[in-house]
């Protein structure tokens, strides 16, 4: 279901064309009037030359002295993007109808691949429908790898900004781009009691510590209207640990005692490293 944008580079002074490094952008191109939007980009060597070296990925570890930054439509503003996970950075916006349809991305500086030596431009132009689709599940909250989880939206009819009801029909798509991999798209149902559309049981991938992208399309093929919305769903670090000391009483001197008697009392020391921990279960 991932719509990949119509991407047209700029012919700019300075030989931008003549960049060693490429910005795909990854961003759906038929977004909302007003929704949410995570904006993605994939930041990459441009060797055509070396096919060893065309293509490989330029991850902070590998920058210095760069910047990566993007415009929203014809302002003077520019603001850095923020690094999802390995080459792919990310903004985010609210692209409405009155404030424009393209972004300009730019980005330079020092690898210890290759250096971009000229800055690399992209413009994306994309189409803002008359659906605006509002995700309504809580996207911040890490979600365990391979958990079943449910999410759920509304759409607005930008016209009047009133929810629609079921004659809105409604996708939902979860993209790994580190290996292209996809899950969806799902059907979201539409629930009259909540007024929401619901998919459940969609299952998240299985790595630990990763981002992944979230849409949310909806089109009325009745009046034409489209529109999608988008998030970032991530996974939290693998916690790992190990076992301090364990304070006993009623046992054995040792630092790990091996022989209790009935009834004694255990207090484990447990460092965990990755992340942070709410219960832990001794078992004995």
């Amino acid at each position: 279901m991932l719509r990949v944008a119509v991407v047209v580079l700029l012919v700019l002074p300075f030989g931008a064309a003549d960049s060693n490094w490429r910005i795909d952008d990854l961003t759906g191109q038929e977004l909302g009037n007003g929704s949410e939007t995570v904006f993605v980009v994939n930041l990459s060597v441009k060797d055509e030359s070396s096919p060893g070296l065309n293509g490989q990925a330029l991850r902070p570890v590998n920058l210095t002295n760069e910047f990566i930054r993007y415009k929203y439509n014809a302002t003077d503003d520019r603001s850095d993007l923020r690094n999802l996970y390995s080459s792919y950075w990310f903004s985010r916006e609210a692209p409405k109808l009155s404030t424009g349809s393209f972004t300009e991305y730019e980005a330079v500086g020092e690898s210890t691949i290759v250096d971009s030596e000229q800055e690399a431009n992209t413009t994306t132009e994309y189409s803002i429908g008359g659906l605006t689709p509002v995700i309504t599940t809580n996207t911040s909250k890490p979600v365990k790898p391979g958990q079943q989880t449910t999410f759920k939206s509304f759409v607005l009819n930008s016209t009047d900004n009133n929810q629609t009801g079921d004659e809105a029909q409604v996708k939902l798509n979860l993209t790994d781009f580190k290996t292209g991999r996809e899950r969806g798209p799902f059907e979201m149902n539409y629930v009259s009691d909540e007024e929401l559309f619901v998919v459940k049981t969609v299952e998240v991938f299985d790595r630990f510590n990763t981002s992944y992208y979230l849409e949310v399309f909806a089109e009325d093929p009745s009046t034409e209207k489209f529109g999608e919305s988008s998030a970032i769903v991530s996974t939290p670090p693998e916690l790992s640990g190990q076992l301090e000391s364990l304070n006993a009483e009623r046992c054995s001197s040792d630092t790990f005692p091996s022989l209790c008697q009935p009834g004694s009392r255990l207090e484990p020391l447990l460092s965990v490293e990755n992340g942070e921990v709410n219960n832990v279960m001794l078992r004995c």
